[in-house]
């Protein structure tokens, strides 16, 4: 990964170093931490990249959090538009919803 490259690792959000001669020196990423729900938000959002999508007991397992208490109005949203589907215990996205995998994200986190 190069200079500014992000990623999410449940831990929080990490950045390389902008600036390419910071890069090159090997200056340490820079985390972002997250409180308990952003980071939640930000396993649903990267969860749903995938055809699987999540298991609601899953998810609460795994983060603490139901994602309908935590992004009620965004899922209801984004199913609306046809982009996910929930079914008793799933939520996944839809063929189109896949497409637009960076837009639920970004509508999640």
């Amino acid at each position: 990964a190069g200079p500014s490259a992000c990623w999410f690792d449940e831990a929080g959000r990490w950045q390389n170093p902008p600036d390419l001669d910071a890069w090159f020196d090997g200056d340490a990423p820079q985390l972002d931490s997250l409180s308990p729900p952003a980071r939640a938000a930000e396993i649903l959002g990267t969860g749903l990249r995938t055809t699987a999508g999540w298991q609601r007991s899953e998810y609460r397992e795994r983060t603490g959090y139901d994602f309908f208490e935590l992004r009620s109005l965004q899922i209801e949203a984004l199913i609306a538009d046809g982009l996910l589907e929930h079914n008793d215990d799933d939520l996944r996205p839809t063929r189109r919803g896949l497409l637009f995998a960076n837009h639920i994200a970004r509508e999640l986190l």
